[in-house]
Order: structure tokens, then C-alpha cells, then sequence
């Protein structure tokens, strides 16, 4: 799997797990790094995406909720 395929993967998996269990994200990110090693600009791009989505969730839920109300938790 190419880097920036996995990054979007484990950044995935984290969120999920971030969301769901409501673990720390350094935690989770930390574990998912050691299964699934990458390059360090993979890493970096992973850390962004995951800090990125978590600092722009109450932003991300507004929307959501107008534009697909079913959706929203």
C-alpha cells in the first residue's frame, strides 16, 4: 500500500477509535503507527489529518447536521 493510502487508512482507524472509545488520539495514533510503520512524511500527513479533523469537528458536525440530518449523532 502506497504512503499517502495508508496515512488516509490509519487516520481513518483512528478517528474511528477516537469516536468510538474516546481514547486519547497520541495514544491511538502512537499504536497504529507501530502496525502500520510508514515513511515520516506519512506520518506527518497522518498527524495532520487526524489533529485536522478533531479541530474542525464541531465545525464538521454543524455541517452535517444542516445538510444530512439523518446522519447526525
Amino acid at each position: 500500500m502506497k504512503t499517502r493510502r495508508r496515512a488516509r487508512h490509519v487516520t481513518l482507524e483512528t478517528l474511528y477509535e477516537y469516536d468510538i472509545a474516546e481514547h486519547d488520539p497520541e495514544v491511538i495514533l502512537k499504536h497504529r503507527l507501530e502496525d502500520s510503520p510508514m515513511e515520516s512524511t506519512g506520518v506527518e500527513f497522518t498527524r495532520g489529518l487526524v489533529y485536522g479533523v478533531i479541530e474542525h469537528q464541531a465545525e464538521m458536525d454543524i455541517l452535517i447536521s444542516r445538510y444530512a440530518p439523518e446522519l447526525a449523532a
